[in-house]
């Protein structure tokens, strides 16, 4: 599992790896790679991370080729923005692209546009991020049934390289600036 980019406690890290502790009894071989910055003091945050906390590796910031070979080592992606600022709620996020582009499966918020996007292509599952209960039953599941997490994952990647890209947006984007020059 892989949680990427800059993080900060609004991108979910606690409720993340809270999820993933509660799996670990049933799904052993799981761990949590944290591939970017932690822009809070994880220590602080979550009890005795240097002893129990074992399964989670951080990177720290690593250029874009290296994020995406870290990803591709992944099985699924975690996007559990909370909706704390107006503009996550409304906003697409990189990574959720950058998940379906490595064919990633994800569990990601449940909020407006983060939901248009997984459901129109079926790339994963919608959680409450603040339910941790519901984010782990979420990995459990993907986890128990590999052929659809895979077959999820490859659903995002398809749309990632057929429409989610920029060789489709900038023509979009070009005739919008069309409209307004008339």
């Amino acid at each position: 599992m892989s949680v990427a980019g800059n993080m900060h406690l609004f991108h979910g890290i606690l409720e993340g790896i809270l999820a993933v502790e509660r799996i670990i009894p049933r799904h052993t071989d799981v761990s949590l790679k944290l591939i970017g910055n932690i822009r809070f003091d994880l220590e602080d945050c979550v009890p005795d991370m240097s002893c129990n906390y074992c399964w989670i590796e951080k990177t720290g910031h690593l250029p874009y080729r290296r994020m995406y070979e870290e990803l591709s080592k992944c099985y699924l992606g975690l996007l559990l923005f909370q909706p704390h600022y107006y503009n996550i709620s409304i906003g697409l996020p990189n990574k959720l692209f950058d998940y379906m582009l490595m064919g990633l499966p994800v569990v990601a918020s449940d909020l407006p546009e983060i939901r248009r996007v997984v459901e129109d292509v079926d790339c994963g599952i919608l959680v409450d991020p603040a339910d941790v209960e519901a984010i782990a039953e979420a990995l459990d599941y993907l986890l128990s049934n590999p052929a659809e997490a895979r077959r999820m994952g490859e659903n995002g990647r398809r749309a990632v390289i057929e429409k989610y890209n920029w060789g489709n947006m900038e023509t979009v984007l070009l005739d919008f600036y069309e409209t307004l020059q008339k």
